[in-house]
């Protein structure tokens, strides 16, 4: 919530040079996106397999919310490269706790020195 209200009470500050909560606002915002447009991609498929043979039907126009939703995966940055860069952001502060310093952002604090990296390279 503290991102939510920063948007709305500070649109002037956002994009000032140095700002570091920038980088925590892209970087849930390029998670968000994927999730909903794959959400909506899921949900759309189940309603027109739901329906059967019906589910191809124009009358309940599954096929043209499939066809306005399926660009979503790709609109406003491709969505594997968005995921990718999240992970960079999480991979970026789990450098920092490393090295002794401490997370200025709050959608990390899950992340912990103790957390094994060598498990994944």
């Amino acid at each position: 919530m503290d991102l939510f209200f920063y948007w709305n009470d500070n649109p002037d500050k956002i994009f000032e040079e140095g700002n570091i909560k920038l980088a925590e606002i892209h970087a849930i915002s390029s998670v968000l996106k994927p999730y909903a447009s794959w959400v909506a991609q899921k949900g759309i498929q189940e309603c027109r397999e739901l329906c059967g043979g019906l589910g191809y039907s124009a009358y309940n126009r599954l096929g043209s919310l499939r066809e306005d939703n399926d660009v979503n995966a790709t609109w406003e940055g491709d969505n594997n490269v968005l995921l990718q860069q999240t992970g960079k952001f999480i991979l970026d502060n789990l450098k920092k706790l490393k090295s002794g310093k401490k997370s200025p952002f709050p959608s990390t604090q899950y992340l912990t020195p103790e957390f094994n990296t060598k498990d994944y390279e």
